[in-house]
């Protein structure tokens, strides 16, 4: 608990007073980040636990501002090497302790054995925690914002970097002898996978070729391809997905297009952690064909950069949803912007289509596209009770049917009439294509 002048934990008043009035951290996060590392001292967590907390604690993730993120990415290093300082102190204690003497009774081997090393466990752990109570209470006298202050994290021990070196290889090699090796030949899809291989097509044989290579690690794929000179220009953020040949959000491309200010990436790296923070949402949503050309060319050039074979493929399927934008009027484009969502979420779900298998996708096209389809019905389609019952209506408006837009002349969405059909005030047509056409409709007169 921290004292009625708001100073950290264990802080003078000289410290509190010294520390920078700039600093943005308020009591509840330095107390939040404290109660970690007390946690993790009292091995009550684990350290890939403990640095978790620190970075959600510290919301590195939510910060957009430089000077704030440059000042919580120290604070976290500060604590991380306070996490480091008491794991090096707990190693070294446990290093020093004599091993307990194995019991002078006969026993079985294996259980005698298993006794004896937990018996050490528990007294590495204690002896470890009162060689480091000293330790712990002056560190603990230090104010948060003293260790903040410092110009460069604090330097360990050359020599206990050493011996924490040698002792990790040492583990690892038990680890190593010990870790039993999976039997491959026990997968049930392996022999199935064998058999289905010549059915599939040549271009998706060699798309799973490379999918399976690119796959085996990911990240030093993806760190070849954006340090090739001839890189496409896309957001760093869908490389994996491009190379894993999955689903890839056209919205983060056509957002990069616009964007100002480079690719946002709130990580933060020690050792052998990474902690990243939630990726962002696109800024800009494709919502018209041309949008969706934007977006769709940036995404060939990448998708061809790791996988070349496929430019017939995309170039079909290209031409084939190019023809779906045209055959609908504008207003109505985000069907189509969604049904290419729906056709390429479910190639990148699968291991056996290509995206010019158009023969597979016609339920896609029914949901998307049709005017009966549920989902063109949901999201394009809402009674008129439900506009009214809001008790919200636009200035000047009126319930009668705009004629233009059943000239396919008006597509403003801020349209002060009802775009819907003037003849039967059905919303998924126009009156040139009513079913109920009339001599002139209730509304003929009515000019926008």
């Amino acid at each position: 608990m921290s004292d009625a002048s708001g100073a950290p934990p264990g802080a003078t008043q000289g410290s509190a007073a010294a520390a920078p009035e700039s600093s943005q951290f308020n009591e509840e996060i330095v107390q939040a980040c404290e109660a970690v590392v007390e946690s993790f001292r009292r091995r009550e967590i684990s350290k890939a636990e403990a640095a978790a907390r620190l970075f959600r604690a510290l919301k590195l993730n939510e910060v957009v501002e430089a000077e704030e993120l440059g000042e919580r990415e120290q604070a976290y290093q500060s604590y991380f090497d306070m996490l480091e300082d008491y794991d090096r102190d707990l190693r070294a204690a446990a290093e020093r302790s004599p091993g307990v003497a194995s019991s002078s009774t006969h026993r079985n081997s294996g259980e005698a054995h298993a006794q004896d090393d937990e018996a050490n466990v528990q007294e590495r752990d204690d002896v470890g925690v009162e060689s480091g109570n000293e330790r712990t209470v002056n560190r603990n006298t230090r104010s948060l914002l003293e260790r903040l202050s410092d110009s460069s994290p604090s330097k360990r021990n050359r020599e206990a970097l050493d011996e924490e070196s040698d002792e990790e290889s040492v583990q690892n090699d038990r680890r190593g002898r010990l870790k039993r090796t999976i039997d491959e030949s026990l997968f049930p899809f392996v022999s199935s996978s064998a058999e289905d291989t010549p059915e599939l097509s040549d271009d998706l044989q060699k798309t799973l070729v490379l999918k399976e290579n690119y796959t085996r690690d990911l990240a030093v794929a993806k760190q070849r391809v954006v340090c090739s000179p001839g890189c496409p220009p896309v957001p760093d953020s869908v490389w994996l997905d491009v190379l894993a040949n999955r689903f890839v959000d056209l919205d983060k491309i056509f957002s990069a297009v616009y964007a100002v200010d480079g690719d946002n990436k709130n990580s933060v790296k020690f050792g052998d952690f990474e902690l990243s923070g939630l990726p962002s949402k696109p800024k800009k949503h494709i919502e018209r064909h041309g949008h969706w050309t934007i977006a769709w060319a940036l995404y060939q050039r990448a998708v061809l950069f790791v996988y070349p074979h496929r430019e017939k493929e995309l170039r079909t399927y290209y031409d084939q949803i190019n023809g779906f934008f045209a055959a609908v009027s504008e207003h109505e484009a985000v069907r189509v912007v969604n049904l290419d969502r729906a056709i390429r979420g479910e190639v990148g779900r699968s291991n056996t289509l290509l995206l010019s298998d158009f023969s597979h996708f016609n339920h896609l096209y029914t949901m998307h596209v049709v005017g009966s389809g549920a989902s063109a019905q949901s999201s394009t389609t809402a009674p008129p009770s439900s506009r009214r019952g809001t008790g919200v209506r636009r200035p000047g408006s009126s319930s009668e049917a705009c004629i233009r837009f059943n000239e396919g002349r008006c597509s403003s969405r801020n349209c002060r009439y009802r775009h819907v059909c003037s003849l039967c005030s059905a919303r998924d047509h126009v009156a040139s294509s009513c079913t109920q056409k009339t001599s002139g409709g209730p509304n003929a007169d009515r000019r926008k």
